[in-house]
C-alpha cells in the first residue's frame, strides 16, 4: 500500500509559476521587453540585477543575449542601447559605463577581456564578491560597448558536439557597471549578463575523453546554480550553496546573497 501511494504522488502534475512564458513566435524584443529591459531599468536607478540563459545545447541561448543582427538584436546588444539611449536624454546626469567580461571553464575563471592576465574570485565584507585583476575597458556608446564583447567572444572556448557545432563550452558572464553622477547622491549599478554553458546528456551529445570533462564540470556547476536559487526561492533558512563553484560564486551579488 505504501508503495502505490508513492507512486500515486510520484504521477501528480508538478505546476510551476512563470512571470511569462514566450510562445514559439515570440521574437526578439520580447525577450529583451519581458527579461532585459525591467532589469537594466533598475541598474540606472542603482540596483544589481542579472539576466541569464540557461537551457540545454543548441537551445538558442547565446542568441537570445548576444545576436547582433540587425531587427534580431539580443538582451545584450538591446541593453547597451538602452542605456546609452537613457544617458543621452539626460541633462542634468552623468553616466560613465564600464564592462568586464569573465569566463568560467572547467571551474576555472578567465578574463576574456585579457586572457593571459592572472585573476581569481575574491570577497571583501562592503563590495561582497569581485574578480580582482579584471579588466574593467570603459565605454562611451553603444558601439564601443558592442566592440568589448566581439574583442571577448572571439576568446571565448567553444568546441563541436553532435548536438551543436558551435557549441559554447564555458559559462560568460558580462559585467556592465553603471555610475550615474550629479543628482543627490551617486548610483552605482551593476548588470550581470550571462550566457550559461549548455547542459547536455553525454549519451546523446556522444562527448568522451576531454568533452565528457568539459561537460561534467558544466552540469554540475548548473547543478549548484540551481540549488542556490531554489533556496532563495524558498525562503529557506539554509544559506545557499555559493561556494560550491565559480559560477555562482561569481554570480552571489546578482542573484541574492554571499
Amino acid at each position: 500500500l505504501a508503495k502505490e501511494d508513492d507512486k500515486e504522488k510520484s504521477s501528480d502534475p508538478k505546476q510551476f509559476v512563470f512571470d511569462k512564458v514566450l510562445w514559439k513566435d515570440s521574437q526578439q524584443v520580447d525577450a529583451w521587453e519581458s527579461a532585459g529591459q525591467p532589469i537594466v531599468n533598475a541598474v540606472l536607478e542603482g540596483y544589481t540585477g542579472c539576466v541569464m540563459c540557461y537551457g540545454q545545447t543548441g537551445a538558442g541561448k547565446s542568441f537570445t543575449l548576444a545576436n547582433e543582427s540587425k531587427g534580431q538584436e539580443g538582451v545584450m546588444i538591446a541593453a547597451f542601447h538602452h542605456i546609452f539611449q537613457r544617458a543621452s536624454e539626460s541633462r542634468d546626469l552623468k553616466y560613465e559605463v564600464a564592462i568586464s567580461y569573465q569566463q568560467i571553464y572547467l571551474d576555472t575563471i578567465t578574463d576574456l577581456l585579457n586572457p593571459t592576465g592572472d585573476v581569481e574570485i575574491r570577497e571583501d565584507p562592503k563590495q561582497g564578491v569581485y574578480v580582482a585583476g579584471a579588466t574593467w575597458s570603459t565605454v562611451d556608446s553603444a558601439t564601443a560597448a558592442m566592440k568589448v564583447l566581439q574583442k571577448g567572444n572571439s576568446n571565448r572556448a567553444t568546441a563541436c558536439t553532435k548536438m551543436n557545432s558551435a557549441s559554447s563550452r564555458s559559462h560568460a558572464a558580462l559585467i556592465v557597471r553603471v555610475t550615474t553622477s550629479g543628482g543627490t547622491r551617486t548610483l552605482n549599478g551593476m548588470l550581470y549578463l550571462v550566457d550559461l554553458a549548455g547542459s547536455e546528456r553525454v549519451k546523446k551529445s556522444g562527448v568522451e575523453g576531454a568533452a565528457f570533462d568539459e561537460a561534467k564540470a558544466i552540469n554540475q556547476s548548473l547543478t549548484t546554480l540551481g540549488r542556490c536559487i531554489e533556496v532563495l526561492a524558498s525562503n529557506k533558512k539554509e544559506k545557499p550553496p555559493f561556494r560550491e563553484s565559480k559560477l555562482t560564486r561569481l554570480l552571489s551579488n546578482a542573484i541574492g546573497g554571499g
